[in-house]
């Protein structure tokens, strides 16, 4: 256990090695030996014991060490061959996928009206000159779809890309706030019961990326919204508020927020000024956008209608879900056996865990969706995550319903999870 700054700089190679790893000069080290750390080298400082592995008092630091600064990147070297530019959009290309590039700066629309709450808060947005509103782009699957319908040929593709995204994190959180993502999609591929054939392709190839960089101890969480629509059509509930309690579910964060909406709210009329007329043009959108979607919003204020029963059988299932009873044993028997041949290959269907969650980072997802959890990695658990959104390619442009599905990694978190644990095959 090191206990003052004095060990630390010793442990870590002396002063000369410690200058150079700080960027610093050999005198500001030895202040440091005598007056201690300064907060800014807090965060290097930590991250370089923890990689020599080397426990730290936490007053050293006056505190946990663990906190990064306000904004920082990932700034560790990506080992794994599959895993770098090269290697992962190489292998990609072997198997059909074809390289795309998207813009960082991105029009903040699609993404605040097609992602959950959570990601609408960790989004880099502004107004430019010229009053377009945008946006750092935050994930790729936005833009590459994007891209994919302007081409207005709406072709069955394969796609992959690598590339940076930005997101907020919370002060003290740990997490990078640019990081790099590895990604592929497929678009206008196999509908019906053969759609299944494209989600286990692409968890089938991220599963691959993550072994071979030397992931031993990953989890594979699974998530179908297709189980509340089948829910909703046991129950008897009629279509149009069965879309509208998707809606609102998958763009809430728990079960009170999800309660709340779901109360019964008086219906009123909005007033919409009559200053703004079809053809204003306020912050780059059109008087007749706008009102559009003003009673979009207030058509969607209102709760759906659903007996009080069956809405308290929904908040029930949510609740306890591994109670829901035989329901659920049969929903979840049905996915194992679909997913069967790519998870027993990579790691077996104990490892499986059904999860009816009540929303979803990415508010896209319309069927299947997966997260790959790394427990190892504490908080930063999840280090890749997908899924089908048969709704999305028709919402940004498309003349109708395209199916789809994708998904990505976290770069730097995958070589994080790689170098915390032992290689594959070693038991030791």
């Amino acid at each position: 256990m090191l206990t003052s700054p004095a060990e630390i700089i010793d442990a870590l190679g002396g002063t000369k090695k410690v200058a150079e790893m700080l960027g610093v000069g050999a005198s500001a080290i030895s202040n440091y030996r005598r007056d201690g750390f300064p907060a800014a080298k807090h965060y290097a400082l930590a991250k370089a014991c923890e990689a020599s592995g080397l426990a730290i008092d936490e007053g050293v630091f006056g505190g946990p060490p663990a906190a990064a600064p306000r904004h920082f990147r990932y700034d560790g070297a990506i080992t794994a061959p599959i895993a770098s530019p090269d290697g992962f959009l190489k292998d990609l290309g072997q198997a059909g996928y074809r390289q795309v590039e998207t813009p960082i700066l991105q029009p903040s629309d699609p993404f605040i009206n097609r992602m959950g709450a959570e990601m609408q808060r960790r989004l880099y947005r502004f107004t430019d000159p010229g009053g377009e509103e945008l946006c750092l782009r935050p994930d790729l699957t936005i833009p590459t779809v994007l891209d994919y319908v302007r081409a207005g040929r709406f072709e069955e593709v394969r796609l992959c890309y690598q590339g940076t995204a930005f997101r907020y994190q919370p002060r003290g959180a740990g997490k990078p706030e640019e990081f790099m993502q590895n990604g592929l999609e497929i678009i206008n591929g196999k509908t019906g019961d053969a759609a299944i054939e494209d989600d286990i392709e692409v968890l089938e190839k991220l599963l691959t990326i993550i072994q071979t960089a030397g992931v031993r101890d990953y989890e594979v969480h699974i998530n179908d919204f297709d189980w509340l629509t089948d829910f909703l059509k046991d129950n008897n509930v009629a279509d149009a508020a069965a879309r509208e309690i998707r809606r609102k579910m998958i763009s809430t964060e728990n079960l009170n927020d999800f309660s709340r909406l779901m109360q019964p709210q008086p219906k009123r009329e909005t007033k919409i000024y009559s200053s703004l007329d079809a053809d204003s043009i306020i912050a780059g959108r059109s008087g007749a956008d706008i009102i559009a979607r003003m009673k979009k919003k207030q058509a969607q204020a209102y709760s759906p209608e659903i007996s009080d029963e069956t809405r308290d059988r929904l908040f029930a299932f949510l609740e306890k879900p591994p109670e829901a009873g035989d329901w659920l044993e049969r929903r979840t028997k049905e996915l194992a056996d679909k997913l069967d041949p790519v998870l027993n290959k990579f790691v077996g269907l104990e490892r499986m865990h059904f999860a009816p969650s009540i929303s979803t980072p990415m508010a896209y997802y319309t069927g299947l969706s997966f997260e790959i959890h790394v427990p190892a990695l504490g908080p930063r658990k999840v280090i890749a995550s997908g899924g089908r959104y048969d709704d999305l390619v028709e919402s940004l442009g498309a003349p109708r319903q395209i199916p789809a599905v994708g998904g990505a990694i976290a770069l730097e978190r995958l070589h994080e999870a790689a170098t915390r644990q032992t290689p594959l095959g070693d038991a030791s």
